[in-house]
């Protein structure tokens, strides 16, 4: 990310949104740091949770669980129409509470961004993503999140590419 002259990040890859169902589960790397209750995790030691939106950056998800900052994530990606499934390795970046339920926001990174097969993968999804419909208000999608001037959040979530803000 490039910081602007108002020392602010910069996003500097395009955003789409999708609502995929996928997967994470700790990295091995990280198992002994973050452990997950056994009532939130399936069999297999993975949590269900969804990609909100993808970039030549990482993916934005959705999680009933808390992720820790800087916690190491494998990723298993459900693109549908009979596709393979796509896996990443990710770091997150960022975690925001978005409501009560709770939905947790986690802001990711490729975790190694010269890694031939994590990049085919994060090819095969943006490919995907992007014959997605974006959306927009007169698709049907909710109003733009955006925030007032106590930092409290208005509206609903965007369809479409996304903004600056987020990970």
């Amino acid at each position: 990310m490039q910081i602007g002259s108002d020392n602010l990040v910069v996003r500097q890859h395009e955003r789409y949104r999708c609502d995929l169902a996928s997967k994470i589960g700790i990295s091995p790397k990280d198992a002994e740091a973050v452990k997950l209750s056994p009532s939130v995790v399936e069999s297999s030691g993975m949590v269900k949770v969804s990609v909100h939106d993808c970039s030549r950056g990482g993916v934005g998800i959705h999680s009933a669980v808390f992720i820790p900052k800087r916690a190491r994530l494998t990723v298993l990606i459900t693109l549908g129409n009979g596709q393979p499934a796509v896996k990443l390795n990710v770091r997150v970046m960022r975690t925001t509470m978005l409501d009560r339920k709770p939905t947790y926001y986690l802001g990711t990174a490729l975790e190694d961004e010269n890694d031939r097969e994590s990049l085919e993968s994060l090819d095969r999804l943006l490919n995907f993503a992007s014959t997605l419909p974006q959306g927009g208000a007169d698709a049907g999608a909710p109003a733009p999140i955006s925030m007032n001037t106590t930092g409290e959040a208005t509206g609903g979530a965007a369809g479409g590419k996304a903004g600056p803000g987020g990970a």
